[in-house]
Protein backbone atom coordinates (compact mmCIF):
# COMPACT_ATOMS: atom_id res chain seq x y z
CA UNK A 1 0.00 0.00 0.00
CA UNK A 2 1.52 3.31 -0.91
CA UNK A 3 1.75 5.87 -3.40
CA UNK A 4 3.93 5.76 -6.82
CA UNK A 5 4.75 9.24 -8.63
CA UNK A 6 5.39 8.78 -12.10
CA UNK A 7 7.04 12.23 -13.89
CA UNK A 8 8.27 12.24 -17.12
CA UNK A 9 9.05 14.72 -19.88
CA UNK A 10 8.29 14.86 -23.82
CA UNK A 11 4.95 14.51 -25.62
CA UNK A 12 3.78 11.14 -24.26
CA UNK A 13 0.85 9.90 -23.79
CA UNK A 14 -0.22 9.05 -20.09
CA UNK A 15 -1.28 5.67 -21.39
CA UNK A 16 1.59 4.74 -22.86
CA UNK A 17 3.87 6.04 -19.74
CA UNK A 18 1.85 3.68 -17.55
CA UNK A 19 2.46 0.67 -20.10
CA UNK A 20 6.44 1.17 -19.75
CA UNK A 21 6.25 1.14 -15.83
CA UNK A 22 3.78 -1.75 -15.93
CA UNK A 23 6.21 -3.36 -18.26
CA UNK A 24 9.38 -2.62 -16.36
CA UNK A 25 7.96 -3.93 -12.97
CA UNK A 26 7.78 -7.74 -14.95
CA UNK A 27 10.96 -7.12 -15.95
CA UNK A 28 12.38 -6.50 -12.85
CA UNK A 29 10.36 -9.51 -10.88
CA UNK A 30 11.79 -11.60 -13.76
CA UNK A 31 15.31 -10.40 -13.22
CA UNK A 32 14.78 -11.31 -9.55
CA UNK A 33 13.57 -14.36 -10.31
CA UNK A 34 17.00 -15.11 -12.27
CA UNK A 35 19.11 -13.81 -9.51
CA UNK A 36 17.22 -15.54 -6.36
CA UNK A 37 15.94 -18.74 -7.80
CA UNK A 38 18.18 -19.84 -10.94
CA UNK A 39 21.19 -18.56 -8.87
CA UNK A 40 21.91 -16.53 -11.28
CA UNK A 41 24.97 -14.33 -9.45
CA UNK A 42 27.37 -13.06 -11.57
CA UNK A 43 30.51 -15.57 -11.88
CA UNK A 44 34.02 -15.25 -12.34
CA UNK A 45 35.08 -15.78 -16.12
CA UNK A 46 38.05 -15.30 -17.71
CA UNK A 47 36.96 -14.45 -20.75
CA UNK A 48 33.82 -11.96 -22.36
CA UNK A 49 32.61 -14.77 -24.07
CA UNK A 50 32.74 -17.14 -21.32
CA UNK A 51 30.69 -14.31 -19.47
CA UNK A 52 27.92 -13.69 -22.67
CA UNK A 53 27.36 -17.32 -22.77
CA UNK A 54 26.88 -17.79 -19.55
CA UNK A 55 24.29 -15.09 -19.34
CA UNK A 56 22.31 -16.17 -22.89
CA UNK A 57 22.02 -19.62 -21.10
CA UNK A 58 20.76 -18.26 -18.20
CA UNK A 59 18.57 -16.03 -19.87
CA UNK A 60 17.11 -18.86 -22.15
CA UNK A 61 16.63 -20.87 -18.08
CA UNK A 62 14.48 -17.63 -16.77
CA UNK A 63 12.25 -18.12 -20.10
CA UNK A 64 11.56 -21.02 -20.01
CA UNK A 65 10.74 -21.15 -16.15
CA UNK A 66 8.44 -18.08 -16.71
CA UNK A 67 6.85 -19.89 -19.54
CA UNK A 68 6.61 -23.30 -17.21
CA UNK A 69 5.06 -21.08 -14.33
CA UNK A 70 2.45 -19.88 -16.79
CA UNK A 71 1.52 -23.13 -18.13
CA UNK A 72 1.33 -24.34 -14.04
CA UNK A 73 -1.40 -21.49 -13.51
CA UNK A 74 -3.41 -22.38 -16.30
CA UNK A 75 -3.34 -25.30 -15.72
CA UNK A 76 -4.28 -25.01 -11.78
CA UNK A 77 -1.62 -27.31 -10.83
CA UNK A 78 0.26 -24.01 -9.52
CA UNK A 79 -2.26 -24.74 -6.41
CA UNK A 80 -0.63 -28.11 -6.04
CA UNK A 81 3.29 -27.52 -7.43
CA UNK A 82 5.61 -25.01 -7.12
CA UNK A 83 8.42 -25.67 -10.02
CA UNK A 84 11.19 -27.70 -7.87
CA UNK A 85 7.98 -30.18 -6.67
CA UNK A 86 7.36 -30.51 -9.89
CA UNK A 87 10.49 -31.32 -11.47
CA UNK A 88 10.97 -33.12 -8.80
CA UNK A 89 7.86 -35.43 -9.27
CA UNK A 90 8.73 -35.99 -13.31
CA UNK A 91 12.66 -35.96 -13.26
CA UNK A 92 11.85 -39.76 -11.41
CA UNK A 93 10.53 -41.28 -15.30
CA UNK A 94 13.02 -42.62 -17.64
CA UNK A 95 12.82 -43.56 -21.04
CA UNK A 96 15.24 -46.69 -21.94
CA UNK A 97 16.13 -47.91 -25.26
CA UNK A 98 15.21 -51.98 -25.60
CA UNK A 99 17.98 -54.19 -27.25
CA UNK A 100 15.80 -54.10 -30.39
CA UNK A 101 15.70 -50.56 -30.70
CA UNK A 102 11.87 -49.71 -29.12
CA UNK A 103 11.59 -46.89 -26.94
CA UNK A 104 9.97 -47.60 -23.38
CA UNK A 105 8.96 -44.79 -20.39
CA UNK A 106 9.59 -46.64 -17.25
CA UNK A 107 6.23 -46.78 -14.89
CA UNK A 108 4.18 -44.02 -14.47
CA UNK A 109 3.03 -42.94 -10.56
CA UNK A 110 0.15 -41.90 -10.04
CA UNK A 111 1.21 -38.36 -9.39
CA UNK A 112 2.96 -38.08 -12.67
CA UNK A 113 -0.36 -39.55 -14.78
CA UNK A 114 -2.39 -36.56 -13.11
CA UNK A 115 0.23 -34.17 -13.86
CA UNK A 116 0.42 -35.38 -17.64
CA UNK A 117 -3.64 -35.23 -17.44
CA UNK A 118 -3.68 -31.77 -16.53
CA UNK A 119 -1.11 -30.66 -19.10
CA UNK A 120 -2.72 -32.47 -21.33
CA UNK A 121 0.82 -34.28 -22.73
CA UNK A 122 1.01 -37.39 -23.89
CA UNK A 123 3.56 -39.69 -21.66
Amino acid sequence: MGITVVLYRGGFEWEDVLTWNRERDVIEKMFMQLKNDLDGIPMRVQSTEAARGWIFITFLALIIRCRLAKILVESGLAKEYSIPSLLMTLHRLKQVELSDGTMMITEISKKQRVIFERLELKP
